[in-house]
């Protein structure tokens, strides 16, 4: 089978490339083709991906949409793997080639004008409502996005054109089953609609780890982007509400960047100052290996998001590290983080730092419950590995490419997989 992938960035951004990289070579293991067309190769300050050998890569940035739409087309795809395409007009032009695709649902995309899906006043709040016309009467009152009219309309009418393609791809994967049923009440058919879990990148081999040394006190740590819905500053305000014993000589590690990294250390400073016995430290973005060594080297991974997550990856790539979580219960969290087996929830309605004081406490004040979680996020973790991901991925693939082939006659904008004919793949 010819697979091309259709992603924005040639760059390890975030976690869709993070997914990518690892997918990649294991669809080539089983015999697949691969292509890959991209938008752009920026930004520039991180890593490439390690895109397999041999595989063609074409950057409408580099050679132009119709250059790079040509050399795709020219390579004789059976399927079409779409992921996260920033132009509306490529991905129209690509759908519109009438090769079978497949689109993996990784964020909000198509179902909130800001994508978010969250209100952020009066407090920061999961937002469940269907993407429509009235989205824009909420969007200034419950501060969806920004306060300005000209990019409400704007954002508005990029959602409804994305909701409009997704619904043409012959079938959308997600990672959780919360975000399966948000494309459900989107209008995406049950039978075009498969949940794939995410999955570790080793085959069985892991074993639990080591517990990190506890010389130097507790140490929690964020990972993600900086952004005001992600939590980190409700993770700071949390640390006062816990008590001494816990508190002291406490290390928080927050890595990453974005939009909301200065206020949050500021936040940092001023704890230090009140609180001297805890440090704060910002890392930045981290690659790899200093990835996975943040992730060992912690006790507890701190998921603090006020908004739905759309599954929350990084709690599974912690518990291969024996690393357990605690978390706000919003979006797909609930289908990794189980409570009292591989971490703690703190109340989300509403979302409080004591609260979330409150589940770092119970992870951790306790010698045999704490060696329990590790257990359970180990557990948790390597339920299903990225082969096993690859393999049901593979047979969605294969099947809706079968389909496709066998309706080429029919109408291009018109899904071609039947209800009888999609794989089970949930």
């Amino acid at each position: 089978m010819r697979i091309a992938i259709l992603n924005w960035s040639l760059r390890r951004v975030g976690g869709v490339e993070t997914y990518l990289e690892q997918v990649l070579p294991l669809l080539m293991d089983k015999g697949h083709d691969l292509a890959f067309l991209h938008e752009s190769d920026v930004p520039s300050d991180r890593d490439r991906l390690a895109v397999p050998r041999g595989v063609p890569c074409w950057s409408t940035s580099a050679m132009g949409s119709d250059s790079a739409l040509a050399a795709m087309r020219a390579w004789q795809p059976d399927i079409l793997y779409s992921h996260i395409l920033t132009d509306t007009d490529l991905e129209a032009r690509a759908l519109a080639m009438g090769v079978p695709s497949v689109h993996f649902a990784h964020a909000y995309h198509g179902t909130c004008i800001s994508g978010r899906k969250a209100h952020s006043f009066p407090t920061p709040t999961p937002c469940t409502r269907r993407f429509g016309p009235a989205c824009l009467a909420w969007y200034f009152p419950r501060r969806c996005g920004g306060l300005s009219a000209v990019t409400m309309a704007s954002a508005y009418r990029t959602q409804l054109r994305k909701l409009a393609l997704i619904q043409r791809h012959d079938a959308v994967v997600t990672a959780s089953e919360h975000m399966r049923k948000e494309y459900l009440r989107h209008g995406v058919g049950p039978h075009r609609l498969f949940t794939l879990p995410y999955g570790h990148p080793g085959l069985g081999t892991y074993e639990l780890p080591e517990p990190p040394a506890r010389s130097a006190g507790w140490r929690l740590l964020f990972l993600g982007r900086m952004d005001a819905l992600k939590g980190g500053d409700a993770l700071l305000a949390a640390i006062p509400h816990l008590a001494d014993p816990l508190r002291r000589d406490l290390c928080v590690t927050l890595a990453g960047d974005g939009p909301a990294r200065a206020a949050w250390e500021r936040a940092g400073r001023v704890l230090q100052q009140k609180h001297p016995d805890v440090k704060v430290e910002f890392t930045g973005w981290l690659e790899s290996a200093a990835r996975d060594a943040a992730l060992a080297s912690a006790h507890l991974l701190v998921v603090p998001s006020l908004w739905p997550e759309p599954f929350g990856r990084v709690g599974l790539e912690a518990g291969l590290w024996g690393t357990p979580a605690v978390a706000f219960n919003v979006g797909g969290i609930s289908e990794w983080l189980q409570e009292g087996f591989n971490g703690h929830f703190a109340a989300a309605d509403p979302s409080s730092a004591a609260g979330l004081a409150a589940a770092i406490a119970r992870s951790l004040e306790d010698g045999a419950h704490y060696a329990a979680l590790r257990a359970g996020a180990f557990q948790a973790a390597t339920r299903q590995s990225a082969e096993d991901h690859a393999t049901r991925l593979a047979a969605v693939l294969d099947q809706v490419a079968r389909a496709g082939s066998a309706g080429s006659t029919a109408d291009p904008q018109r899904p071609r997989v039947g209800r009888d004919e999609a794989p089970d793949a949930r």
